[in-house]
C-alpha cells in the first residue's frame, strides 16, 4: 500500500448514532449494529433517549410514516423505516437498564402508533 494515499476516517460523535427513520431499512440496521454497544445508536421516545442495541430489518412496502411503531410480535417491536420495518430486539430507555424488548414492554407502555424520532 502507498501510505501517501491513505486517508483517515473522521472520529465518531454521539450525534452520528442518531437514527433517521426515513433512511433505508438496511442502513438503519447496519447503523444499530455498527454503533452497538458503544457509542450506541439511539432515537427518542416520549422525550427520552432510547438506545437500540439489536435489531433486524425486513424490506417491504410501508404505508406508515417513518418512525411509527407497530404492534409487538415474536420478532420484536416493528418500527417503520423508508422501505420496510426495523424489528427492535434489545433496547435501553434513558436511566434504565438494557433489556430485551419483550421485558421492556412489561414495564413501559408503548402503543402502536407512537413515533420514534
Amino acid at each position: 500500500q502507498d501510505a501517501s494515499l491513505a486517508t483517515y476516517a473522521p472520529r465518531l460523535t454521539r450525534e452520528d448514532g442518531l437514527i433517521r427513520w426515513d433512511s433505508d431499512v438496511h442502513h438503519v440496521v447496519n447503523l444499530i449494529r455498527g454503533f452497538s454497544p458503544v457509542p450506541g445508536a439511539y432515537s427518542f421516545l416520549k422525550g427520552k433517549m432510547l438506545k437500540i442495541f439489536s435489531a433486524t430489518g425486513e424490506p417491504m412496502p410501508v404505508t406508515n410514516m417513518p418512525g411509527k411503531i407497530g404492534s409487538e410480535t415474536e420478532n420484536g417491536l416493528p418500527v417503520a423505516a423508508r422501505n420496510g420495518y426495523v424489528w427492535l430486539r434489545e433496547i435501553q430507555l434513558e436511566n434504565k437498564k438494557r433489556m430485551p424488548v419483550r421485558d421492556f414492554l412489561r414495564g413501559f407502555s408503548i402503543s402502536p402508533g407512537d413515533v420514534l424520532g
